[in-house]
């Protein structure tokens, strides 16, 4: 399943060489979520782990990525699961690519001679 969501970079961890044909990275997003604000944990894999290089912790980005789940059974014959975030693309979110919506025109009025444009 693929999802995105806009925040601040918070960390970046560094590349780990996991076996010799296998490296992960991890990273961490601030996302503003009232009160308390939520610090999701995603990761890139193989050459994806360059889709970091280009950022720095404070920089506004958009994340995409696939929510991943495997059951696993432990060395005592229990069984557990564990959840991964997949991140597979990793763009700027900065200011100049905000898009705020315009103010309602004349709201609560039901005169639109002055509005030039129809939306339809």
């Amino acid at each position: 399943m693929s999802y995105d969501l806009t925040g601040k970079l918070h960390v970046v961890f560094p590349e780990k060489q996991v076996s010799e044909k296998f490296k992960v990275r991890e990273f961490v997003v601030e996302l503003a979520s009232g009160m308390y604000n939520e610090y999701p944990k995603f990761q890139v894999v193989q050459e994806r782990c360059a889709l970091l290089d280009s950022f720095n912790a404070g920089d506004a980005v958009k994340v995409y990525f696939d929510l991943r789940g495997r059951q696993y059974t432990g060395r005592d014959g229990n069984v557990g699961y564990m959840t991964s975030l997949q991140a597979w693309r990793i763009e700027s979110a900065g200011q100049s690519e905000a898009v705020t919506p315009p103010p309602a025109a004349n709201a609560g009025n039901s005169n639109f001679d002055d509005i030039d444009e129809v939306p339809f």
